[in-house]
């Protein structure tokens, strides 16, 4: 099983991600080209992967939804235990607020999806791959909004309660909606439920974009992975972080699949999403809102590292 389904599905995933890092270690490529690179993937190619992803999709919502209801579930538990643990490490709220975000948010469309889409390339002859692909982004279409609204709240709390400066209803506001995932989502759910849909010239154009996404995403993150900043503290917040993230989240997904009494292959997928690391955006955001960004960009690199023997073991079930 390792060897048909495992090592095939998260080889390429980790030599993408060691490549990045390797090209940012020789400094073979310019500073600027690794910053222009991110950009890139955050702003054209995941919302065009996204939007096209969703838009086209087959509208049925069963299995996306029982997914879905899964990771909120275990996410939100996982929420609770994480102010619990961070009231017994008892850490100043900004570090709270990292802390808190780092455990429960998942890097869903740059690990995620990745992973999913090779694993689901290994499965049976006959397989409705294309169907559960459709699944897989229609998860993300309410999964992502949800996420970056909690993270939003969650951080500006923590660092209003450090700074004693609450940010103004807008700003936190301004924040969600400038997300281009977000607005990628929301778009592509509109097409696919009005009917609507995508003009084909359009279609032509982000689809080929949205394909470079995922490899381009998992490059970043390995170039990411040489900066002072993430790699600055791994103290005991950040493996209880980690810990919680890629061991607990997924540990309540069976908990809850077995609950829900939802189908096997579904669960699964569920576990694939829970068992990723904590999202490089948590770190961009902790910065940008004023929390502990040290902490949230340690969490990073760590809940990456432990995530891969996470997910063989999710993978080695299937």
């Amino acid at each position: 099983m390792f060897f048909d389904v495992t090592f095939p599905t998260l080889a390429p995933i980790f030599l993408m991600v060691l490549l990045g890092w390797a090209m940012h270690v020789s400094k073979r490529l310019p500073e600027g080209f690794f910053v222009g690179l991110n950009t890139l993937t955050f702003y054209i190619g995941l919302p065009a992967l996204l939007l096209v992803g969703i838009a086209t999709a087959p509208l049925e919502p069963g299995p996306a939804l029982r997914i879905f209801y899964v990771l909120l579930a275990a996410t939100a538990v996982t929420t609770m235990v994480a102010y619990l643990c961070a009231y017994w490490l008892r850490v100043a709220p900004a570090t709270t607020a990292s802390f808190v975000q780092a455990s429960m948010r998942g890097n869903l469309a740059y690990i995620g999806l990745p992973v999913l889409f090779y694993a689901l390339e290994g499965l049976p002859a006959g397989t409705d791959t294309a169907g559960l692909q459709a699944s897989a982004m229609l998860v993300l279409a309410p999964s992502v909004p949800i996420y970056n609204i909690a993270c939003v709240i969650i951080l500006a709390h923590g660092a209003s309660r450090d700074t004693g400066q609450r940010p103004s209803n807008r700003a936190i506001l301004r924040k969600v909606v400038q997300n281009p995932l977000l607005l990628s989502c929301i778009a592509g759910l509109f097409l696919s439920v009005t009917g609507i849909g995508l003009p084909l010239t359009i279609e032509r154009t982000l689809r080929p974009l949205g394909q470079m996404a995922l490899p381009l995403a998992l490059f970043s993150i390995g170039a990411s992975f040489t900066q002072g900043k993430l790699l600055a503290r791994l103290g005991r917040a950040t493996w209880l972080a980690a810990i919680l993230k890629v061991i607990l989240l997924p540990a309540l997904g069976v908990v809850f699949i077995r609950w829900f009494g939802i189908a096997d292959l579904e669960g699964r997928m569920a576990l694939i999403f829970l068992a990723c690391p904590t999202a490089v955006s948590s770190y961009v955001m902790a910065e940008q809102m004023g929390a502990d960004a040290d902490l949230a960009g340690s969490t990073v690199l760590l809940s990456t590292l432990l995530a891969m023997p996470a997910l063989a073991i999710v993978l080695s079930l299937t």
